[in-house]
């Protein structure tokens, strides 16, 4: 896609003189256009970041659940494994 500027350097002296406002607010536009683009970027950084967080997060938390769960089966099975004095 072309810049702005390289269109404006195509025009001749007398077209960039009656076109000035168009010129300048076609400037102006491209400006914000490129701030919004570097923005963007910079946000959708940050957000791959962030849900690469959560994800590793969310893996932490199943790892630890799964070590919940196997330390609740050995206590399970030391649990019933042992004999109930109430019972003898």
């Amino acid at each position: 896609m072309k810049k702005i500027q390289e269109v404006i350097d195509l025009l001749s002296p007398e077209e960039r003189e009656q076109f000035k406002d168009l010129i300048e607010e076609c400037l102006q536009r491209e400006k914000e256009i490129q701030d919004n683009y570097n923005k963007s970027n910079e946000s959708l950084g940050k957000l791959e970041k962030n849900l690469t967080n959560i994800s590793n997060s969310f893996l932490k938390m199943q790892s630890d659940i799964q070590t919940i769960k196997t330390n609740l089966v050995i206590a399970q099975v030391t649990l019933y494994s042992q004999p109930n004095p109430i019972m003898n």
